[in-house]
């Protein structure tokens, strides 16, 4: 009989035990579909609770996974970096297919590229290819884009396009032979940089920033009134948009048209545009300095002292603030003397 009993109470220990772990393991996953629910809703901090409610549970990729994603999408790009790594370390203790290591591999490398680890990144990329991540068009971007800012300007040009051969809307295509324009600009391949720009402009002809290097490297090239037109059609592009979100690049289009003025000795023309630069950015330092500039061309002294004064007061560093000082001493001080 006490065997019987021995036996009848080891049986019922096991199955609770079965029956708990069956639990744990069906809320885990019911926490994970929660999660996945949440992030594809744009829900993100709820998505991350959710995720490490189940990591609590039982430790899994998929809970990392879901949270790493979360985590990118809130710009919190290190604690996502982390999150990516557990994934990819425990990926096989809880997914029995490669499906899924493409996509971990493609977003730990834009979280390493978000953290200008651009090396790094592209080992990632180039994971990313060998499990077969689907879509590849925005791995070569994004590997372009490394390329890119590690100055390997022939390699990121390459990456480019192999994403237009794999990509297709008008947009994208439009930036990526931007892109291929600026690499080649910087192989100085100026002919064949002006007609990637071109290209890019006849795939969406809003696309200011097309416009814009277009004109600086016509201006290289000579071909002011080009230029002149480009930086106008760029400047009236971001102007028509009706926000203020640009506000910057129009600035600084504006002062690289002021400076074109400038060198044509159009004093007039420059300070037109420099001031528009100037409403576009009140801040603006380099557009004081260049106005600065205009006013001394024009012997206006006074009015360029006190752009340097401006531009001194709206900069913190200390070297700026030393060279500022100096430039308006060597410049103009002598000349405004009464």
């Amino acid at each position: 009989m006490k065997n019987i009993k021995l036996l009848w109470t080891i049986s019922i220990s096991i199955c609770c035990s079965l029956l708990a772990f069956d639990v744990v393991a069906q809320d885990f996953d019911q926490l994970n579909d929660q999660a996945d629910d949440e992030y594809k809703a744009e829900r993100y901090q709820k998505a991350i609770d959710l995720s490490t409610r189940a990591i609590n549970l039982k430790v899994n990729a998929r809970s990392y996974f879901i949270r790493a994603d979360s985590r990118f999408s809130l710009k919190d790009y290190e604690a996502a970096l982390s999150d990516y790594n557990t994934a990819i370390s425990d990926y096989s203790n809880y997914y029995t297919t490669d499906k899924y290591r493409g996509r971990l591999y493609y977003w730990r490398g834009r979280s390493k590229q978000k953290l200008e680890r651009y090396a790094e990144a592209i080992t990632d990329f180039n994971s990313s290819f060998t499990y077969n991540y689907e879509e590849p068009g925005y791995a070569y971007w994004n590997r372009g884009n490394c390329y890119y800012e590690l100055g390997k300007h022939k390699e990121a040009d390459e990456d480019y396009a192999k994403a237009i051969d794999r990509l297709s809307d008008s947009k994208d295509l439009a930036k990526l032979y931007k892109y291929r324009g600026d690499c080649n600009a910087k192989l100085k391949k100026y002919t064949e940089a002006d007609k990637l720009y071109t290209r890019a402009i006849s795939y969406n002809a809003d696309f200011y920033g097309a416009y814009w290097s277009r004109a600086y490297y016509r201006n290289l090239d000579k071909r002011s009134d080009e230029a002149i037109v480009d930086y106008n059609k760029a400047t009236s592009i971001i102007e028509a948009s009706g926000t203020n979100e640009n506000n910057s690049d129009l600035a600084t289009i504006y002062r690289n048209l002021a400076l074109l003025y400038s060198d044509l000795e159009k004093n007039d023309e420059a300070l037109v545009a420099i001031n528009k630069a100037l409403i576009a950015d009140p801040n603006y330092v380099k557009g004081f300095q260049t106005r600065a500039d205009i006013y001394q061309d024009t012997k206006n002294y006074a009015k360029a002292k006190a752009d340097y004064t401006n531009a001194i007061s709206l900069t913190t560093e200390d070297k700026k603030v030393s060279d500022l000082y100096f430039d308006r001493s060597y410049k103009l001080d002598w000349k405004t003397l009464d």
